[in-house]
């Protein structure tokens, strides 16, 4: 009810905030489900059993959604454009993104099985990589530019961050999974690194705008 047309741009902006933390929401999500979905599957039928523990799937899905919930937050870079919902776009790029992961990932696993590496610490070394590329899956879907370019906000940054110490720890103590080394995990995380800056090359399109 303020005097003036600065109260009608203050809604077209929160509306363009919305939507584009929906956007992130939506990707991240679909992406992340459709990973782990083939992820799973894809390693039972070839070893016979899931290559994933089921503390780290508890753990998966409980430390995704710590992040999920503070999204809300997150610093947002205002578009000038009429947004409009492109579900076959939307439907693209979590398919690039769950497809790139996941072949990496299954990748991960066919050398981690090959050189004999015991089911538990495959579970446990697969649970870090679920949980970094969740964690960077995130960072690439809240902004047009590529990931290391844009700051979240301090809440999502401090959820991320939270995230990534306590799987960590939980695996370097062998809390409730099985116990990896420091070499192993930092080889795991450089794979997911250089898979994210791999990927953030990809045409996923302009995620502000899905014209």
């Amino acid at each position: 009810m303020t005097p003036g047309l600065t109260p009608i741009v203050d809604i077209l902006d929160s509306g363009h905030r919305v939507y584009q933390r929906m956007m992130t929401w939506a990707i991240t999500k679909l992406s992340r489900t459709a990973e782990l979905t083939l992820f799973l599957t894809l390693g039972y039928l070839w070893l016979g059993n899931i290559p994933l523990s089921l503390n780290a799937m508890v753990l998966v899905a409980i430390l995704n959604d710590l992040v999920t919930l503070v999204l809300g937050t997150d610093n947002t870079v205002i578009s000038h454009q009429p947004e409009q919902w492109n579900l076959k776009k939307l439907s693209r790029i979590a398919i690039l993104l769950a497809s790139g992961w996941t072949i990496v990932g299954f990748g991960l696993l066919a050398w981690l099985h090959v050189t004999g590496v015991t089911p538990g610490r495959i579970s446990t070394l697969l649970f870090i990589y679920l949980i970094f590329s969740a964690m960077v899956t995130i960072l690439m879907t809240r902004t047009t530019r590529h990931f290391w370019k844009s700051r979240p906000s301090n809440a999502v940054v401090t959820a991320i961050g939270g995230n990534c110490v306590l799987t960590l720890v939980l695996s370097w103590i062998g809390l409730g999974i099985a116990q990896v080394t420091v070499t192993s995990t930092i080889i795991v995380i450089g794979l997911v690194l250089l898979t994210g800056i791999g990927l953030s090359f990809l045409p996923l399109g302009n995620l502000a705008n899905q014209d």
